[in-house]
């Protein structure tokens, strides 16, 4: 048996101001993945932050974190 070392997922930058920086820095950082499929999990990660009523910092570092790990191996 194998030990999996958790490893922290890239961040493109320390934090993001709103919504649509995110979605810049997104669309541009991962160009394999089709722009629709990463606003479509943007999308559904800002409605989870919404769910949890999270403050926008929390809720924008959780949605950045939230696509990328939906389209790893989309990339």
């Amino acid at each position: 048996m194998t030990t999996q070392l958790a490893v922290p997922l890239q961040r493109c930058c320390p934090e993001h101001r709103d919504w649509a920086t995110l979605a810049e820095h997104l669309l541009s950082e991962l160009t394999g993945v089709p722009a629709s499929l990463l606003l479509l999990e943007l999308s559904r990660a800002r409605q989870v932050g919404e769910l949890f009523h999270l403050e926008l910092r929390d809720a924008l570092d959780c949605a950045e974190l939230i696509v990328r790990q939906s389209v790893i191996g989309t990339d």
